[in-house]
């Protein structure tokens, strides 16, 4: 999971996306975005590396967020394209 900020709004983004097939530290996984998170489901065989898994839930609860901006990531992007192509960009 982690947390995503717009360039240096404090607001963190706001959009939902559907699950989408990607290979997170070189595994088959799928991700999301939700509620102001990214959330990345692995679904493979194999372990991820030790820096996946520190992000990864605890069983006393707590969890390490990374936080990303948004504006960076290339698959945040590519929705925002597709948005902006069928007309539906939010309007401010």
């Amino acid at each position: 999971m982690y947390g995503l900020k717009v360039g240096e709004l404090s607001e963190t983004l706001q959009v939902i996306t559907e699950p989408r097939p990607v290979r997170g530290f070189g595994i088959k996984a799928y991700n999301l975005t939700f509620g102001g998170f990214l959330w990345m489901y692995f679904v493979s065989n194999s372990d991820p590396p030790l820096l996946a898994r520190q992000a990864f839930l605890r069983e006393d609860g707590s969890r390490f967020i990374c936080v990303k901006n948004a504006l960076e990531m290339s698959n945040l992007q590519q929705f925002a394209n597709e948005l902006g192509r069928l007309g539906r960009l939010p309007r401010r």
